[in-house]
C-alpha cells in the first residue's frame, strides 16, 4: 500500500502499511501539535486491507481520546470532561 493521506475531523493523517508486517498500519498525525505523535493499528495476520473508510474510523476514534491542545492522549484517570 502506498502512503494514504486521510482528512478526519479537520486533521490530517498519513497512513502507511509496514512492509515486514503487512497487517500493521502506522498513522502519522501530520497536522497535530506534536509532529512525532500518532498511533499504530494492527489485526490478525490474515486480515484483508481495511477500506479507507475503516482507516478513517480508526483515526476518528484516536482523535476522540486526544487532548487537541497537547496532541497527546488525555489522562483518563483525572479527566473530568
Amino acid at each position: 500500500m502506498r502512503p494514504l493521506t486521510l482528512e478526519v475531523s479537520g486533521e490530517r493523517f498519513v497512513v502507511t502499511q509496514r512492509p515486514d508486517t503487512p497487517w500493521v498500519y502506522d498513522f502519522a498525525w501530520v497536522s497535530g501539535p506534536d509532529p512525532a505523535y500518532g498511533f499504530t493499528s494492527s489485526g490478525p495476520r490474515d486480515r484483508p486491507r481495511p477500506s479507507d473508510a475503516a482507516l478513517a474510523e480508526e483515526a476518528e476514534a484516536f482523535l476522540q481520546q486526544v487532548d487537541r491542545a497537547t496532541g497527546h492522549l488525555r489522562d483518563t484517570a483525572t479527566d473530568e470532561g
